[in-house]
């Protein structure tokens, strides 16, 4: 347990940054879990739109520093090369 002021107010800090960071980050996996499952279901116009919205939610993310820019470049990555399968099936 912290004993001083400055470490006491440290963890509030910590503790308001942890869950900021934690309803950020599950927000954006829900959006990827959405356009998987758009992929998933064949749906080509919503997947696209999915995707875009799913992007730029990622890149916001990644400019205030809430996920690694290597990291989103990934999940960008794996998640198009599965909408170009669509597309081409389609």
């Amino acid at each position: 347990m912290a004993n001083t002021n400055q470490a006491l107010k440290r963890a509030r800090q910590a503790n308001a940054h942890r869950s900021t960071k934690r309803w950020q980050i599950s927000r954006a996996n829900t959006q990827i879990k959405n356009t998987l499952q758009a992929i998933e279901a064949k749906d080509n116009a919503g997947a696209v739109k999915a995707y875009q919205a799913m992007c730029s939610m990622l890149d916001k993310l990644t400019s205030k520093g809430f996920m690694h820019k290597n990291k989103v470049a990934r999940h960008k990555s794996r998640i198009a090369s599965r909408l170009a399968v669509l597309q081409k099936s389609a």
